[in-house]
């Protein structure tokens, strides 16, 4: 016969504790709701950064294409598309480039972008946020953008949350719209988490307050949680018309 430590009674607490747990976990993070997900992300110094600049990648993509592949032929031929396919590929491929060659970029003030004096990038971070702002007004955002931080490391933890404060600050300044065309469409905007990973440390991120205080309508949640991965989303919505 099999022998146990727990009575009935504790193991059916224990059973119903767990499912509890689980449960306020799956409320809080259901898993992925089956929205879009960019198929690529594209890094790209801040200091670089332009709201055009999504578009000028395609532009420069189209032309090697048109320089090495000029035709459906010769894209078969270079990639290995089967010859029946190549003609709806290629013609797929060129549309995708001049509409939409970029689905996520990220802003990078870290390994793209380097260790500048604190003025320095201060002032690409508001030059960043008010070419996002652009690009909102001009359509011409990337359906994914995000800016990504320094580590959140001792030495760097202060640069990293200056700089998403001084981004966050100009943008939300200059996004709420003054009336109803002043701004394009919605615009998505993301920040990965910056290492170290430690829940702890984001919990004190100080993203809420702030934006609580700017009194803005982009919301800090997370979109996905599970044992290795934490990620926080911002996603931006232009303040509604007072």
């Amino acid at each position: 016969m099999v022998r146990t430590s727990l009575s009935e009674k504790k193991f059916e607490k224990a059973v119903a504790r767990a499912r509890r747990a689980q449960a306020r976990f799956g409320e809080r993070y259901p898993g992925d709701p089956g929205a879009r997900q960019p198929v690529h992300t594209v890094y790209g110094g801040a200091q670089l950064f332009h709201f055009e600049t999504a578009r000028k990648l395609g532009a420069l993509a189209l032309r090697a294409l048109e320089a090495h592949a000029p035709d459906a032929g010769a894209f078969a031929e270079a990639l290995g598309v089967p010859g029946a396919l190549a003609p709806t590929v290629y013609d797929r491929v060129r549309a995708k480039l001049g509409q939409e060659p970029v689905e996520d970029f990220r802003i990078d003030f870290e390994d793209g972008y380097g260790n500048r004096p604190d003025a320095e990038e201060d002032d690409h971070a508001v030059a960043a946020a008010q070419q996002v702002a652009a690009g909102m007004v001009a359509g011409t955002l990337p359906p994914f953008l995000g800016i990504r931080i320094k580590p959140l490391t001792g030495e760097l933890a202060a640069r990293a949350l200056r700089t998403l404060d001084v981004f966050l600050t100009e943008l939300l300044s200059r996004s709420r719209p003054r009336n109803d065309h002043e701004l394009g469409d919605t615009a998505g905007m993301t920040t990965p988490l910056p290492e170290p990973a430690a829940p702890d440390i984001y919990a004190a991120l100080w993203l809420g307050a702030l934006l609580l205080a700017s009194g803005s309508t982009m919301d800090p949640f997370p979109a996905e949680l599970d044992q290795l991965v934490l990620e926080y989303f911002l996603r931006f919505r232009p303040a509604a018309r007072a």
